[in-house]
C-alpha cells in the first residue's frame, strides 16, 4: 500500500513538471526569428500582377509596380529580369530603407505580338523573399490590313 502511494505521488509530481530547457529553446527560437526579421529587408508588393486589357499590336504598355521594405534592414534589388525581350523592367539601384517605398517600372512592347500575352518579371533581392514574380498580362489585337488603309488584293 505504501509502495502504491509513493508511485502515485511520483506520477503526479512528474506529470506537473515542465522541461525548462524546451521553454528556453522556444524562447531562443522566437528571439532568432525576431532578429531575422529585424536584420533582413522584406519586399512587400502592393500587387503582383497587372492586366492591361486589349491593345493594338505595336502599342507600348507602361506599368509601375510599387513595393515597401517591410523589414528592419535596407533592401537591395539585385536583378529584375523579364521572361521575354519585349518587356523591359527598370528597378532602383540604391538600397530601399526600412519602411520606405520603391517602384519597378515595366514597359511591354506589343510589336509583332498577337493574342493573349503574359510577361513574367523575376525580381531578385538580398532580403526576403529572395525571388518575387510580377505578371503583366493582356490581349494584343492585330488590325486588319483594310483597317490600316491598305487595299486588299
Amino acid at each position: 500500500m505504501l509502495r502504491t502511494k509513493i508511485i502515485l505521488i511520483a506520477i503526479f509530481a512528474f506529470s506537473g513538471c515542465t522541461n525548462p530547457k524546451s521553454e528556453k529553446d522556444g524562447d531562443s527560437l522566437r528571439a532568432a526569428e525576431e532578429q531575422f526579421v529585424i536584420k533582413t529587408g522584406i519586399i512587400k508588393f502592393a500587387h503582383l500582377s497587372y492586366n492591361y486589357g486589349t491593345i493594338s499590336s505595336g502599342e507600348k504598355v507602361t506599368h509601375t509596380f510599387r513595393f515597401t521594405n517591410a523589414g528592419g534592414s535596407p533592401l537591395k534589388i539585385t536583378m529584375a529580369q523579364a521572361s521575354c525581350g519585349c518587356t523591359v523592367p527598370e528597378f532602383p539601384k540604391k538600397a530601399i530603407y526600412p519602411g520606405k517605398d520603391g517602384v519597378i517600372k515595366v514597359v511591354f512592347n506589343s510589336a509583332n505580338k498577337s493574342g493573349m500575352q503574359e510577361a513574367v518579371i523575376t525580381i531578385t533581392t538580398d532580403g526576403e523573399p529572395t525571388k518575387s514574380f510580377l505578371h503583366l498580362t493582356g490581349n494584343v489585337k492585330v488590325p486588319r490590313e483594310i483597317d490600316r488603309g491598305k487595299s486588299a488584293k
